[in-house]
């Protein structure tokens, strides 16, 4: 195993590669900017197994960051200057952020913790045991 030196660099690199990688724009079809969240919490799922750091606790926290993400950003947005919700009163600001947020939910909340915790289990299951690997 690892130092937790060692490991800790391994996580903040792959987090913050995935993360560039999920802010970059991606070619194809208009489908896939909306599985962007999705297939990058499988990536991390994968790749954070396969380099000995990952975890559950990881693997949900990675994937709850792109519904905080898309949270704050839609709300940057639409309350900036110019923004097509600078003008309402706060109550109505309120309540379609609050929508907002909810009718996009299983693009950027419940598609990537599915699809990541299911990564992690798939992985985790055939993952050989240190018992088995002994004998």
């Amino acid at each position: 195993m690892a130092p937790p030196h060692i490991r800790r660099l391994k996580l903040i690199g792959l987090t913050a590669a995935l993360l560039c990688l999920y802010f970059a724009p991606w070619p194809g079809p208009w489908w896939v900017e909306p599985l962007k969240p999705t297939l990058t919490s499988l990536a991390f799922a994968i790749l954070s197994w396969s380099l000995g750091v990952g975890s559950w606790p990881l693997t949900i926290a990675f994937s709850l960051s792109f519904f905080f993400i898309d949270v704050v950003s839609g709300t940057v947005k639409s309350l900036g200057p110019g923004g097509e919700l600078s003008q309402e009163p706060r109550t109505t600001q309120g309540m379609l952020l609050y929508f907002n947020a909810l009718i996009f939910s299983p693009i950027t909340l419940w598609g990537p913790i599915i699809a990541g915790t299911s990564a992690c289990a798939v992985l985790r299951a055939f993952r050989p045991s240190k018992a088995i690997a002994r004998v």
